[in-house]
């Protein structure tokens, strides 16, 4: 039987309904589809559940089972102990785990890390000479090191097998963090033992490299030397024109988080050129800056707003699609359900024909005339 009906009764320390799941076949000991067992769950959930931790140990659930990130219900304990907030529980826990003889191999990571970020090299070297693990997905002591400054350590730890690469492949790379941070020694340690300097976060294509981190945060030392080191580490440049004060300063944001809308064939470079036509026209100020939407706020607009609503319906057929030209199915669900309609709601709508070709459009040019705002968004 599936491990979901018993996490659930984790989640709500439902003891009762736990006991009766198990009664009914659930596995103390399974694995649920994020790769977590019951035990290590009741471990990191929430500040952790002493009393689920106990029962599940009497349903004989194995005090030493590993998860697939690398968690023992002992290291699972242990990463949580150092927060004040969970310190409580997790005493429980832990006292809990030492009656069940749960092993405590691994453990020594967190130490090595905690060295790490001191700077205590010959420490680090002792525990690495008798044969502690130098990272495991949930522990980085090479992070720990890098980002403290202690380079002589990251680099033993680079040398006894920490992958520069981080341990985490979908999360940021610790070179992306240096980057970030405008650690440029760092950068060039990790470059020199292996890292990716071209790897990106938004794919194999994308732009969102550690250059491209380096160059958001500011830190163009950095961004100028990983250019350097391979064409395609720095593959969506932020122009010149937006940094410092430019004339495409205002759109900086949308740079940095490489806005765009793939989907409708428009680069952060392409939304940027509509962007500044609007602003010639009617001046325009831009919030909510995401990698797939923003909100365009206009100082002015026309007295005729035929115009200006069949190009933001060109430009981001979402508005209308997926919004204002569906709004009248918003209302009806409110009149469905035996619910007012939000006063806003109906004066937007008030006297339009749903059925009208160009309801939506209509509804946008309502909206403008009041707000003077809208959302664009390309998902």
């Amino acid at each position: 039987m599936s491990t979901l009906g018993l996490l659930s009764g984790i989640y709500w320390q439902d003891l009762s309904g736990i006991k009766e799941r198990h009664a009914a076949g659930t596995d103390v000991n399974g694995i649920d589809a994020n790769g977590r067992t019951p035990l290590v769950e009741a471990i990191l959930g929430g500040t952790g559940y002493p009393a689920v931790v106990k029962l599940l140990l009497e349903l004989k659930a194995d005090p030493n089972l590993q998860d697939t990130h690398g968690y023992t219900p002992w290291l699972a304990n242990l990463s949580m102990m150092g927060n004040p907030v969970t310190a409580k529980e997790q005493s429980k826990i832990r006292k809990l785990l030492q009656d069940a003889g749960a092993n405590r191999q691994g453990e020594e990571i967190f130490e090595l890390q905690t060295l790490a970020g001191n700077g205590e090299l010959e420490a680090v070297r002792a525990l690495l000479d008798r044969g502690a693990t130098v990272e495991t997905a949930f522990c980085s002591p090479l992070g720990a090191a890098l980002f403290a400054g202690h380079l002589a350590i990251a680099e033993l730890l680079l040398q006894n097998g920490a992958n520069p690469e981080g341990s985490d492949s979908t999360g940021l790379s610790p070179m992306m963090h240096a980057a970030d941070m405008g650690l440029l020694p760092a950068v060039q340690l990790l470059e020199k033992y292996g890292a990716n300097v071209s790897r990106s976060m938004d794919g194999e294509e994308g732009c969102m490299t550690a250059a491209w981190y380096a160059r958001q945060s500011g830190k163009d030392e950095v961004a100028n030397w990983l250019a350097r080191q391979h064409p395609a580490a720095e593959r969506c440049r932020i122009p010149q024109s937006a940094l410092n004060n430019g004339p495409k300063a205002k759109y900086l944001e949308l740079y940095r988080k490489y806005t765009n809308g793939h989907n409708y064939e428009l680069s952060t470079d392409a939304i940027v050129r509509q962007l500044s036509t609007w602003d010639k026209h009617y001046g325009i100020y831009v919030h909510n800056v995401e990698a797939d939407r923003i909100t365009v706020q206009f100082a002015t607009l026309p007295a005729n707003l035929d115009k200006l609503v069949k190009e933001i319906d060109k430009f981001c057929p979402d508005v209308i699609s997926q919004h204002f030209g569906i709004l009248h199915e918003q209302a009806s669900q409110f009149l469905a359900h035996d619910r007012e309609v939000p006063n806003d709601l109906s004066e937007l709508l008030y006297g339009l024909d749903p059925q009208h070709k160009r309801f939506g459009h209509q509804v946008l040019a309502r909206w403008l005339h009041t707000h003077r705002a809208v959302e664009l968004w390309w998902d």
